[in-house]
């Protein structure tokens, strides 16, 4: 089978514009999952919007305001699903299947609410990933494209539970940090196995730590390798 590359995008800055464009030169899709009323930071406007839908990329729900749903109560998490799903299908005038949990914050009953709310998938940021059999509800990922310290993984694999990430990085990865190389490493891997390669991060973090240019040399080498590119519910 095909190994298939993948990537996402959180929080709706403007910056997500370059990111796609830059997405769109190397034969790459995206899902970019957008907040669609908060205000801490900004937010691509309605048109902007529409113009990252027309450049061929998945728009997903990111909840209303941002929201940790574990920290809510039934009745106001169902509300920043539905309505934001809502908000964004009424905008776009077709279904928005993706939805991505703020914070990767979920559990049992917040993938529970995601199902009852019509989503076809919810990405996590459970890492170091590439198997292609995983529960929609919680959808892990492969990297997260900021450079972390190898504490850091180990602590955010320990709190999601994620031992399987953890022996991933250990066995396919050889506990590599340089992201750039860490990218290799997990690209390498899914297309020995087959798998998906799950690239994630945020456009402002990409541009605040001026990683632009880390950034296009792994898409430059996911197009060369040959991988299928798909958005995150053609994976699902």
């Amino acid at each position: 089978m095909k190994p298939v590359i993948t990537t996402s995008w959180d929080d709706g800055h403007p910056l997500d514009l370059r990111l796609a464009a830059l997405l769109a030169q190397h034969g790459l899709l995206g899902t970019f999952y957008i907040p669609t009323n908060f205000s801490e930071w900004p937010l691509m406007t309605r048109s902007q919007i529409v113009e990252l839908d027309r450049m061929g990329m998945e728009i997903g729900s990111h909840t209303k305001n941002h929201a940790v749903l574990p920290e809510l109560t039934e009745k106001r998490a169902r509300h920043e699903l539905v309505e934001s799903r809502k908000a964004l299908e009424d905008l776009l005038g077709k279904p928005v299947p993706a939805f991505c949990f703020p914070k990767g914050k979920f559990n049992s009953r917040t993938c529970s609410l995601v199902r009852e709310a019509g989503y076809k998938l919810a990405r996590t940021t459970v890492g170091f990933r590439t198997e292609r059999n995983f529960d929609p509800a919680c959808m892990p990922v492969s990297v997260q494209f900021v450079p972390h310290p190898g504490h850091i993984h180990v602590r955010h694999a320990l709190k999601e539970g994620n031992a399987v990430g953890l022996l991933n990085w250990y066995r396919y990865c050889k506990l590599e940090t340089d992201l750039q190389r860490l990218c290799r490493r997990m690209m390498d891997r899914a297309m020995d196995a087959g798998g998906v390669f799950h690239l994630w991060g945020h456009a402002w973090e990409v541009d605040q730590l001026g990683l632009w240019r880390q950034l296009e040399n792994v898409l430059k080498t996911a197009a060369a390798m040959g991988f299928e590119p798909r958005t995150n519910s053609q994976v699902v």
